[in-house]
């Protein structure tokens, strides 16, 4: 049984989500949601209690980390997430890094330092123009204890933007290999693309190993 490093990086989420992540919530309320959510990342990347193995999706191991992550992520909507919901996109993730490996799909660094300058210097012209919208990203920073230069040169950082590009690159490798069979709108592209990850996830086999440690 192969292990993997699947790791869901404790310390960080995609600036676009940190940033543009809209609920129904005060601004106060919405501000510490962010900051706790900042706290409870820094514990769970930090606490060797996560590093746990509480389930193996196809042979990828899957962390108590990773787990909770995926959880409190989730949890970010406003919804509790169901142990159900964690393992729907735990799968997903895992098809995109398969669909990744076997389509030779990959990242430079180059890449990287490209969309990590571009979200820099979009956060700096927030603070001109709508420092409003840059409150949750700080109070996110807050709770992770790291100020934003030690957030933008992070090494968990950059490879939280790498799989994100990574995952841009396959999903749209993806749509456009759909794309050959047919002339389809937009949305038909799109619910072919769901359709196509529902199939793979049906072909995932997904085994419990610490019921113990998955409560919904």
């Amino acid at each position: 049984m192969r292990k993997s490093k699947f790791y869901i990086l404790g310390l960080v989420i995609s600036i676009f989500i940190v940033l543009f992540l809209f609920s129904f919530n005060s601004i106060a309320e919405n501000l510490n949601i962010h900051k706790l959510f900042g706290e409870k990342n820094k514990k769970i990347n930090n606490d060797k209690n996560f590093d746990v193995v509480i389930a193996k999706i196809n042979g990828y191991d899957i962390h108590l980390r990773d787990y909770e992550m995926i959880k409190s992520f989730l949890a970010l909507s406003g919804k509790k997430p169901k142990s159900v919901d964690v393992f729907d996109e735990l799968k997903k993730r895992i098809i995109l890094k398969n669909e990744a490996n076997k389509r030779n799909i990959t990242v430079t660094d180059e890449e990287v330092k490209t969309v990590i300058q571009v979200n820099k210097e979009n956060i700096e012209k927030l603070k001109n123009e709508n420092p409003e919208e840059v409150k949750s990203f700080l109070s996110y920073l807050e709770g992770l204890n790291m100020t934003e230069d030690e957030y933008w040169q992070s090494k968990e950082v950059f490879e939280v933007y790498r799989q994100s590009i990574l995952k841009g690159k396959v999903r749209q490798a993806i749509l456009n290999e759909l794309k050959k069979n047919g002339n389809f709108t937009e949305n038909e592209l799109l619910k072919k693309y769901l359709d196509y990850l529902e199939n793979e996830k049906k072909k995932l086999k997904l085994e419990i190993i610490r019921t113990d440690l998955i409560k919904d």
